[in-house]
């Protein structure tokens, strides 16, 4: 599948330069995230009022997500600033600044059963939130987990992030080389550790599967799926919902325990799988309507 310009999330640029969010990084360090709150309203402003792709992709999403016919610019600007919060407090917790921070989780145990069980799992998650919130939570309990990151479309948020904290890079399994990639997820899944990806957006180089989000088609990547057939590891969803300021809610819940998708009937079996998934990300987006960070035009990708 390839998509012209304006149709995919690859064609939107990278919000913000690698100086602003090291002004704002360092001001966090000086005054506090009080106190930065109050720079990233401007910024959300000016994003709000001159960028119309992540305007019209915020307000289309709200109208499916609140199933109501008007959307006001107040509730743009409520999503969009929290996509900043989100944003800074993903700072926050690559960099350890995780004072004042409250994460609660819904469903650890399962984590920790299948971490257990030493078969290894495979974690879905979304652009919903925040991941980080998911990592740190783990992290107390000293749970080893791997992420699946795509980098070509964020490197200069990767970059910054890497710097605060090197160490955060072993835990990181870049999607460069895909062929390389599945090799390293096998060998973190065959070790008995977990490995979490994203599962909400599909890449030219993804199979884009249709399924039904918010009352329409939308397109999923096929890979997690496929791969976690090939694994044949158990599969987990984990959604980091942010509830307010400081603090985040991470659910967890089982998907599978194993994926079967027979090459002889896959076709047929693989779009009821990502249906299943389809409908409880829209469980969490009713849930949380704010917290869906896909800012371009997500139902209707032009397809040459």
């Amino acid at each position: 599948m390839t998509t012209r310009p304006g149709s995919s999330w690859r064609d939107v640029h990278e919000v913000g330069s690698v100086l602003g969010m090291r002004i704002l990084a360092g001001a966090y360090r000086l005054l506090g995230r009080r106190a930065v709150c109050l720079f990233l309203h401007p910024i959300v402003l000016y994003y709000l009022l001159a960028k119309p792709v992540p305007r019209r992709s915020s307000r289309e999403y709200l109208l499916r997500a609140a199933g109501t016919s008007h959307v006001s610019w107040i509730q743009i600007y409520r999503h969009l600033y929290r996509f900043a919060e989100c944003s800074l407090d993903r700072y926050r917790f690559v960099a350890g600044r995780t004072s004042g921070l409250k994460v609660s989780v819904h469903g650890h145990h399962h984590l920790e059963r299948a971490a257990d069980t030493g078969r290894g799992a495979l974690l879905l998650g979304a652009h919903l939130g925040s991941f980080e919130a998911m990592l740190a939570a783990s992290a107390s309990t000293n749970l080893r987990i791997s992420v699946v990151a795509d980098f070509r479309g964020s490197r200069m948020i990767s970059g910054m992030l890497e710097g605060l904290n090197p160490a955060r890079s072993g835990q990181v399994i870049p999607v460069g080389d895909a062929f390389e990639a599945v090799l390293r997820i096998k060998e973190r899944i065959d070790a008995g550790e977990l490995v979490a990806l994203l599962a909400d957006r599909v890449s030219p180089r993804d199979r884009a599967v249709p399924a039904r989000l918010l009352g329409a088609q939308a397109q999923f990547p096929a890979g997690p799926y496929l791969l976690a057939a090939t694994l044949a590891c158990p599969v987990l969803l984990v959604f980091g919902i942010h509830k307010r300021r400081n603090r985040y809610e991470v659910h967890c819940e089982p998907f599978a325990n194993q994926i079967k998708l027979p090459r002889r009937h896959r076709d047929p079996l693989l779009p009821c799988v990502v249906q299943r998934y389809a409908a409880r990300l829209e469980h969490y987006c009713r849930m949380a309507p704010d917290n869906w960070f896909n800012f371009f035009d997500y139902w209707n990708p032009i397809v040459d």
